[in-house]
């Protein structure tokens, strides 16, 4: 359910900065049952295809960094992500644990 409040923040966040995300993947059966159980689909992480180099900027808002430090995207003077033809993955990101 933690999961499940945190995509839904994320997306009506995005939304806000008119940025559209798809959610892929496993995640979907957060909210669409594609199993007889959630159990049956585990999940360690979420993935979502977004077209807009305005993400991570908008996640960072929210608190979302990188998952490490030491992984580093490529990007332009204007700090915009730059992916190479036929590249689609960026640094995984991840918020710290809020108390």
């Amino acid at each position: 359910m933690r999961i499940k409040a945190q995509l839904i923040e994320l997306d009506q966040h995005l939304a806000s900065h008119n940025i559209k995300a798809v959610l892929i993947k496993g995640a979907i059966q957060l909210f669409e049952p594609l199993y007889p159980s959630l159990g049956m689909r585990e999940m360690s992480d979420i993935d979502l295809l977004v077209l807009d180099r305005r993400f991570h900027s908008a996640t960072a808002d929210l608190g979302y960094q990188p998952k490490s430090p030491t992984m580093k995207d490529k990007t332009n003077r204007n700090g915009e992500h730059l992916l190479e033809w036929g590249h689609s993955h960026l640094t995984p990101i991840m918020r710290p644990t809020i108390s």
